[in-house]
């Protein structure tokens, strides 16, 4: 071999390629080829390659656990409890703070004039005795809650449904079908004041918790009597 050829081809191979001359087997006369191509890697030769990161099944040291979050625990709702004997009871304004000239400042002077008491719907047995319930608003409307002692403590144990027919005896009658009756009390009361909107007004209202077995009674309806 020539030595400049010899020279070209052991500087391609340095380079990492491979020179190989063949011949065209078909055509006898036609000259020698010099062909270049890429060198095959041995495997001796290979570079060193760097290792994969474990997958999942191989060993491998667990990742470090994520930082703790604080969540907050919601605080939970408690129902406060009133003292036992004690009848929960809608607070009430000092009525000498009402304007003289507000609905309620003038209908608490009507109270006053009336030795501060006001005539209120009761119940009582059909003997005419008061029983003690206090009339309050429910989803059927109002309704006495009749309970087992004189201070209204504890379970109620009926409910009475306060008749809202037109006609009295109707109502008297659909009382009286449960065993009780209904009347009229004066008891003591005070003004409360009433905001709708912008429309002010005021009410009567209780003040003994709605039974008080020393009101004076009234009056009680019986069927017979209308």
């Amino acid at each position: 071999m020539r030595p400049d050829l010899s020279a070209t081809i052991n500087r391609f191979h340095a380079a990492g390629f491979e020179m190989v001359v063949v011949g065209d087997i078909h055509d006898r006369d036609r000259k020698p080829m010099l062909i270049i191509g890429e060198r095959e890697s041995k495997p001796d030769s290979a570079p060193p390659t760097t290792p994969a990161p474990a997958t999942a099944g191989q060993n491998a040291s667990p990742p470090p656990p994520p930082a703790a979050v604080n969540v907050p625990t919601p605080a939970k709702r408690t129902v406060g409890k009133l003292p036992k004997g004690i009848v929960a009871v809608e607070a009430l304004a000092d009525p000498s703070t009402f304007p003289p000239r507000s609905p309620e400042g003038k209908l608490q002077r009507k109270i006053d004039k009336n030795g501060g008491v006001w005539e209120h719907a009761a119940l009582f047995d059909l003997a005419g005795n008061p029983v003690p319930a206090i009339l309050k608003p429910t989803r059927f409307g109002f309704a006495w809650a009749v309970y087992a002692n004189q201070k209204c403590t504890g379970k109620v144990v009926q409910w009475v449904g306060y008749s809202s027919a037109h006609n009295l005896q109707m109502r008297i009658k659909t009382v009286e079908s449960k065993g009780y009756r209904i009347g009229i009390v004066r008891a003591r009361s005070q003004a409360q004041a009433i905001q709708e909107g912008r429309k002010k007004s005021a009410k009567v209202t209780r003040t003994d918790g709605g039974f008080d077995p020393e009101a004076e009674v009234v009056k009680v309806f019986a069927p017979e009597l209308y």
